[in-house]
């Protein structure tokens, strides 16, 4: 498909639709299939900066706002209109569809796949600003400083950027996810890098269980969420001491978890675990209908053997340290 010519803007096209802007440098839009790719071309970096702030601006004056756009559409021009303003070239990112609904992203030089088109808002300061800050939301990252080598498990890994970082700082990684769909941004993410990824949800006993999906949130859980749900599933769900005892795991360095809700469940069926584990860090907030699970997590995790202490910040998270194996 052509290029509009100078100074035109906003044009149809006989095949789906197609909008053509051009002042300075050229956009293509194309949908089909409810689907959309967006092409840029600037000359020089002044014409990136404003003749294309510039041109967005003409085309929302022409009705650009009355045109129906596919959310996958507007999300490719977000990401357009982030990188003009990031026009020192620090941050660029790019976004494609993937096959079973899954987002690639790219930042940085680094591949990241989404399970959810509305989480690309959080990598518009680069990629690895945004694992270093989960990192640091847990209260990790002197901590990461030891990775090397040692054994860490992820549970509640979403599409595994926590694994990412763990793996990129020498940890041994095996990450835990239930929902199907996170479940395949998370085997693209990180098997590649050698991680271990286990497709069933951590209870305190064996079970079949429903598992609510909210993959735009990050809010899945087996506790039923206030938010919408996109659907349910039944998944098999397991104690971790279960599976930690099957694989004679031995020491475990760290275990992040996330389980949205369901804390104390899964560390009541990590009792066993717990004792050969060092550290612990674990998302305690408000999602289990609105209420948090500082108290019984925090209950859990003492008489275990860990000291722990409820770091400052957005997330509630509890930092444990299991004082049986600190002098060892």
């Amino acid at each position: 498909m052509p290029i509009a010519p100078r100074g035109t803007c906003c044009r149809r096209s006989p095949v789906g639709m197609a909008i053509s802007c051009s002042a300075g440098m050229g956009f293509q839009l194309k949908v089909a299939d409810d689907f959309a790719i967006v092409h840029r071309r600037a000359t020089t970096r002044q014409a990136t900066g404003s003749a294309g702030h510039a041109c967005l601006i003409g085309c929302r004056k022409l009705g650009f706002r009355e045109i129906m756009l596919s959310s996958y559409l507007r999300t490719k021009l977000s990401v357009l209109r982030h990188n003009l303003r990031r026009s020192d070239g620090r941050t660029p990112m790019s976004i494609h569809a993937e096959g079973g609904g899954l987002i690639r992203l790219r930042s940085q030089g680094r591949t990241i796949y989404l399970s959810n088109l509305a989480r690309w808002k959080l990598y518009r300061l680069g990629l690895n600003f945004r694992l270093t800050d989960l990192v640091n939301q847990y209260g990790l990252l002197d901590l990461a400083k030891a990775f090397p080598g040692k054994l860490v498990l992820d549970v509640g890994a979403n599409i595994g950027e926590f694994s990412i970082f763990a793996r990129d700082h020498g940890a041994k990684v095996i990450a835990f996810e239930p929902d199907p769909q996170n479940q395949k941004a998370l085997r693209k993410n990180v098997e590649p890098l050698g991680v271990e990824v286990v497709g069933k949800a951590l209870w305190n006993c064996p079970e079949t269980l429903t598992f609510f999906s909210v993959t735009a949130t990050a809010d899945s859980s087996l506790i039923e969420p206030t938010s919408d749900v996109d659907t349910s599933y039944q998944v098999d769900a397991i104690p971790l001491d279960d599976f930690t005892k099957a694989r004679n795991l031995g020491e475990i360095f760290l275990i992040k978890a996330d389980a949205e809700g369901a804390e104390p469940e899964v560390l009541s069926g990590a009792r066993e675990t717990l004792k050969q584990t060092r550290y612990i860090a674990i998302d305690c907030g408000p999602e289990r209908q609105g209420a948090d699970t500082v108290a019984a997590s925090r209950q859990i995790l003492a008489d275990a053997g860990f000291d722990v202490t409820v770091l400052p910040g957005g997330r509630m998270v509890l930092f444990g340290r299991n004082r049986n194996l600190a002098a060892q």
